[in-house]
């Protein structure tokens, strides 16, 4: 009698979490990418199995990056796998998404001249990656979904600066660690994954 009521007690919390509504702050603090706010949905197919899906807009200014006036957007799609207690899941992401920007860096044509140099950056990106979490449930309304990931991404970038621009830009950027997220043509790079989402449990 003790086991099977058991089970039907896991069962109830299976079903609490059919449709959740999030959003996901960390993505305001992104130093290498550039900020945007995101929103997002999960739908629970059964137990094991349930989808996100997560649309991002680019915020055109922030503290957070030397990008300004940010445009574009992402899209995000993920298949859960929860484990048995319902909470912690393994996942699959795809994202993709086109972003495009100002910077204003030095450029050193050696060590003794440099200008201070405005321009432009059109990139696409996808990303691919898997990712470990969990979703806890607060008061039976509020979701708590830490997550960590690694994947690879893909980018193509339109740089406006010429071939000897790119070189003295690098020259005169060495100190920033992301310089390379600015390079033009097209780049594979790995990248890890790492946040937070906060959302309203809908059913």
């Amino acid at each position: 009698m003790i086991t099977p009521f058991a089970i039907a007690q896991k069962d109830t919390n299976w079903v609490k979490n059919n449709l959740i509504i999030s959003a996901t702050p960390t993505h305001f603090f992104e130093f290498f990418h550039g900020a945007s706010a995101n929103l997002g949905i999960e739908m629970r197919a059964n137990k094991r199995y349930s989808f996100y899906g997560e649309f991002g807009k680019y915020i055109p200014n922030t503290l957070f990056s030397s990008n300004y006036d940010q445009k574009g957007y992402s899209f995000l799609v993920e298949a859960k796998r929860y484990f048995k207690n319902g909470r912690t899941y393994f996942s699959l992401q795809y994202m993709q998404g086109k972003q495009n920007y100002i910077r204003t860096d030095f450029i050193a044509y050696d060590q003794y001249s440099s200008e201070y140099y405005e321009y432009s950056i059109d990139k696409t990106f996808q990303d691919i990656s898997i990712r470990y979490g969990g979703v806890y449930v607060f008061k039976n309304r509020y979701t708590f979904n830490p997550y960590i990931g690694v994947g690879l991404r893909h980018h193509k970038a339109d740089v406006e600066l010429t071939y000897q621009q790119e070189i003295d830009r690098e020259y005169g950027g060495s100190d920033l660690p992301h310089n390379w997220v600015h390079k033009g043509g097209s780049q594979f790079y790995p990248k890890l994954h790492f946040g937070m989402r906060f959302g309203i449990k809908v059913f």
